[in-house]
C-alpha cells in the first residue's frame, strides 16, 4: 500500500521496542508456566518474583544497549514519518529505561523484606515501559493512542500492587475510571483532528494551511470554548510558528475564533494554534 513503510524499515526503527516486547512475553510465559505456591503471609508465587525481577533488569539493560546502538548508528525513522528516529526519541527512551531499572532494583530490595509482590509485577513494569517507548517513537495519532493505552493498562494494575491496602484498591479503581473517561476525550479530539486535516500523522496535521477558506468542523461554539479547541484563523495576515507566547494571550483566542483582528499591537500577528 502506498504511504506505508517497508517491513525492514519498520523493524529497524522499532528494534528496541520489539526486543523489549519479545523479552516481556518470554517472562510472561515463565510466570504462568508452573503453578504458583501459596504461603501464609506471602504473595502468591512470591518465591519466583526475585528471579523474575533480576531477569527483567537484565532485559532492560539489553534494551538500553540496543537504544544506545541505534542512536549511535543514526537509525532513522520510517519513510512515512509515522515513527521517529531522532535524538529526542532516543533520549526519552534512555530516561524511561533508567527509571524502570531503578524501579526494579527498589522492587527487589523491598520484596526481599516483605515478600508482598507476585511474579506478575516485573512483567507489568516491562509492559508499561514498552508503552512509554512506543509513545516516544510515535509520530502518528494511532500510535500515540496505542502507546498511551499500553502504558495505562499496566499501571491500572500496578496502582493496586499492594493487595493488603484498601487505599491501593481505591487508587486503582479511581485511576481506572479516570483513564476510561480521558481515553474517550482523547479519541474525540483525535477524531476532530482527523476530520479537520484528513490525516492522523502529526507532520500532516502540523502542515495544514491556516486559511479562512478551510472548512470548519461542525462543533457548537460553546463546546469549542469549553474544551479549548480553536479553529485556526488568520488574525493579522501572518501566522508564525507556535511558541510559548501564544499560550499566555487568551484574548487572542477570542479574537481568532470570531474572525476579528487582534487589537493588541504587540500580539497582532499572533494566532493561537491548538492542533
Amino acid at each position: 500500500m502506498p504511504g506505508l513503510a517497508s517491513p525492514g524499515a519498520f523493524v529497524s526503527a522499532l528494534l528496541p521496542d520489539l526486543t523489549l516486547a519479545a523479552g516481556t512475553l518470554l517472562l510472561l510465559l515463565v510466570t504462568v508456566g508452573r503453578p504458583q505456591q501459596t504461603v501464609l503471609g506471602r504473595a502468591e508465587g512470591a518465591e519466583r518474583t526475585g528471579l523474575l525481577i533480576r531477569l527483567a533488569l537484565v532485559l532492560v539493560l539489553i534494551v538500553g544497549a540496543t537504544v544506545g546502538m541505534s542512536w549511535y548508528n543514526g537509525v532513522a525513522g520510517t519513510a512515512d514519518q509515522r515513527i521517529a528516529g531522532d535524538g529526542f526519541r532516543w533520549a526519552i527512551d534512555l530516561i524511561v529505561i533508567a527509571g524502570t531499572a531503578f524501579t526494579l532494583m527498589l522492587l527487589d530490595a523491598e520484596h526481599d523484606k516483605s515478600h508482598a509482590f507476585g511474579p506478575e509485577i516485573p512483567v507489568l513494569l516491562l509492559l508499561s515501559l514498552s508503552g512509554m517507548m512506543l509513545l516516544a517513537a510515535a509520530r502518528d495519532l494511532m500510535l500515540v493512542f496505542l502507546g498511551v493505552e499500553l502504558m495505562s493498562l499496566a499501571v491500572y494494575v500496578l496502582a493496586a500492587v499492594n493487595r493488603r491496602s484498601a487505599r491501593g484498591a481505591e487508587a486503582a479503581i479511581k485511576y481506572f475510571l479516570l483513564g476510561a473517561f480521558s481515553t474517550g476525550f482523547m479519541l474525540y479530539g483525535m477524531a476532530l483532528l482527523f476530520g479537520a486535516t484528513g490525516s492522523t500523522k502529526l507532520v500532516d496535521i502540523r502542515g495544514v494551511e491556516c486559511s479562512s477558506s478551510r472548512r470548519q468542523l461542525a462543533v457548537p461554539r460553546w463546546i469549542r470554548n469549553a474544551v479549548g479547541w480553536v479553529r485556526i484563523q488568520d488574525c493579522g495576515g501572518t501566522i508564525p510558528p507556535l511558541d510559548a507566547r501564544c499560550l499566555r494571550w487568551s484574548t487572542v483566542a477570542n479574537h481568532c475564533v470570531h474572525g476579528r483582528r487582534c487589537k493588541n499591537r504587540g500580539v497582532r500577528n499572533v494566532c493561537t494554534r491548538i492542533l
